[in-house]
């Protein structure tokens, strides 16, 4: 039958019981008891297999500040976004504009990569509803909130940036449409001129 000293060391007896239970020698060998016992236990090559074990899934998993859109749109619909200043405000022109995360994807190439919201409704004094709709040449892909302008009726402009000033915002878009563009072959500087 085997003890529960033996479970824990799975029979290496060479480890001291005080090891192995938390008991003294520990300022003797300059090492804390509990820290011993682990290096016993998982000490050599098996280690790095732990270590191996445990960041597998922290690097598969996905950050916790990892944009995730929350609404989708189609070409054609209208993003509405609600802007709200800390002071009350009085606006001229406001933008607030959505950029693709990542490549333009195939067989969108020659679409564009970004979705503006430049119509205002003010609905107090510090808030205001921006409208845009999304168009029919917007390619397919998550856009994050990338800058907001706004000028307000003393032609004073200030660009707030992601990052900086502004939460991160995510929407998505889905495009079904695909156009075939061809790449450019060469390009040369003719001889001569007029």
């Amino acid at each position: 039958m085997q003890t529960q000293f033996s479970n824990i060391t799975r029979g290496r007896h060479r480890l001291p019981a005080s090891n192995a239970t938390g008991a003294a020698n520990s300022a003797r060998r300059r090492m804390f008891p509990a820290l011993k016992t682990l290096k016993h236990l998982f000490g050599g090559l098996r280690i790095f297999a732990l270590a191996g074990l445990l960041t597998v899934p922290a690097m598969i998993a996905p950050a916790a500040d990892t944009p995730e859109a929350t609404l989708a749109y189609r070409p054609g619909d209208t993003v509405r976004v609600v802007v709200t200043f800390k002071e009350p405000i009085s606006l001229k022109y406001a933008l607030v504009r959505f950029s693709l995360q990542g490549p333009l994807p195939a067989g969108q190439k020659v679409f564009t990569s970004i979705v503006d919201a430049n119509s205002f409704t003010k609905l107090s004094d510090r808030e205001f509803e921006m409208t845009g709709k999304v168009g029919e040449h917007v390619a397919t892909g998550t856009y994050q909130l990338s800058l907001i302008n706004a000028t307000d009726d003393s032609d004073f402009t200030r660009s707030f940036g992601a990052g900086q000033d502004l939460p991160v915002v995510t929407i998505s878009v889905r495009n079904d449409r695909r156009v075939e563009f061809p790449d450019i072959q060469t390009v040369r500087v003719a001889a001569g001129h007029q």
